[in-house]
């Protein structure tokens, strides 16, 4: 997934339901990691990594092809541990914006009052 794609799901084009946000991950943590972690609940569309300067910022998006799936993978996952960091996993926020003057910052410190189309 490019970052055209996430900027349509945050901007609210595709249904937010079936994604998820995995923030507090490792600088270890792969695609192939996260995938093997959240395939037990359903069919994955897609893992993304965004880039990121401070590897404390780092984030994934999971996409399911199945909300209810989404859902019990959120419910399942949120507040497990990877490799050694307890991780927060929620539903994608659809009214934050990734824009490309700020695409290294965590989506809940992006102010969508603030962002740029």
């Amino acid at each position: 997934m490019n970052h055209s794609q996430i900027l349509e799901i945050m901007s609210g084009i595709v249904d937010t339901k079936t994604f998820l946000r995995v923030t507090n991950i490792d600088g270890e943590i792969t695609r192939e990691m996260l995938y093997s972690a959240f395939i037990t609940f359903g069919d994955i569309v897609d893992v993304i990594i965004p880039p990121v300067d401070d590897e404390q910022d780092r984030h994934a998006f999971i996409q399911f092809e199945d909300a209810e799936d989404c859902d019990h993978a959120q419910r399942n996952m949120d507040a497990s541990e990877m490799l050694g960091k307890v991780i927060s996993v929620t539903f994608a926020d659809a009214s934050a914006k990734i824009t490309t003057e700020q695409p290294n910052k965590p989506l809940w410190e992006l102010d969508p009052s603030k962002s740029r189309e």
